[in-house]
């Protein structure tokens, strides 16, 4: 320590402040995970909170109308609820039953946080995600315009529409949806998808418009690669004006795709290896979806 003028000054080594970084590195890394720990108990609790105000609103709206809502958007409109409901750790929110003798109120629930097994549901397997497609809540139009009527998700715009749902972080996965198409060239399916309006990812295209074929594609940034997959629709399959089951399931690297139960295509590619869901039509294609459900494998 020297001493100028009065004023002292004091110098520090390299060494001692490697000490000192050291010892604020430790104490960081002991405090980290209570940290988040914490924060993670406080995003379920906010969670809980926000699907609890979200019941309580449906359910003056029931009294007050003798009828459930049609969506969390007429909600907000008939001034039962204020704001649209957001989990603070990215879940999405969905009605996880229907009004009944028993329950004459619908509980919401969470992808993440909070999701009861069905009596349908395997008791070991809880849902990522299921729409009957009441609403657009919960789905993210990427491309073009969409609606619902009457418990049908439909695509609107005249050309390109893609729609999005569920997680990136998804991997091994069972995809069901059940479409009608009433007209035009067909509809797609993605998985393994990121999600982004110039999307990447598979998809599984119905696609009587292209040599009546069932076929698979990589999709990057939007474009479609060249047909990998595909197989003919058999002679005789009724192609319009019947709802199909379309069902995809992708472990590791093997995907398999059925068509009302009966599988279709079977192959080995790991070139996506995680992603969102996702339906898209083309040229103006006439096309229904409903009833989506995402199931872990």
């Amino acid at each position: 320590m020297t001493s100028y003028k009065g004023i002292s000054k004091i110098g520090f080594s390299i060494i001692e402040l490697l000490i000192v970084l050291a010892i604020i590195g430790i104490l960081a890394s002991i405090g980290l995970p209570h940290l988040l720990h914490a924060l993670k108990a406080r995003q379920t609790v906010t969670c809980a909170m926000t699907r609890i105000d979200v019941q309580n609103s449906e359910r003056q709206f029931a009294v007050d109308n003798q009828r459930p809502s049609n969506s969390i958007d007429e909600l907000i409109q008939s001034g039962h609820l204020k704001t649209v409901p957001s989990c603070p750790s990215g879940g999405t929110y969905l009605w996880i039953n229907d009004p009944s003798p028993n329950n004459p109120f619908r509980n919401l629930g969470c992808s993440i946080h909070y999701f009861p097994v069905s009596a349908s549901t395997p008791s070991n397997v809880t849902p990522l995600f299921t729409n009957e497609f009441n609403s657009i809540s919960g789905l993210t139009p990427l491309v073009g315009s969409w609606s619902v009527q009457n418990g049908a998700l439909i695509p609107t715009g005249p050309g390109e529409n893609r729609i999005a749902f569920g997680d990136r972080a998804w991997n091994d996965y069972t995809v069901t949806v059940n479409a009608t198409l009433t007209s035009g060239k067909g509809y797609g399916v993605y998985y393994r998808a990121d999600g982004n309006p110039n999307i990447t990812g598979y998809v599984f295209q119905y696609n009587p418009g292209i040599g009546d074929k069932f076929v698979v594609r990589k999709v990057v940034n939007g474009i479609e690669q060249a047909v990998f997959q595909s197989i003919k629709i058999p002679n005789g399959f009724p192609i319009y004006n019947q709802s199909h089951e379309i069902a995809i399931s992708v472990q590791g690297d093997e995907h398999t795709i059925k068509i009302d139960g009966q599988t279709v295509i079977n192959f080995k590619d790991s070139t996506f290896t995680s992603g969102m869901v996702g339906l898209r039509s083309w040229s103006g294609s006439s096309v229904s979806f409903d009833n989506a459900t995402v199931s872990p494998l």
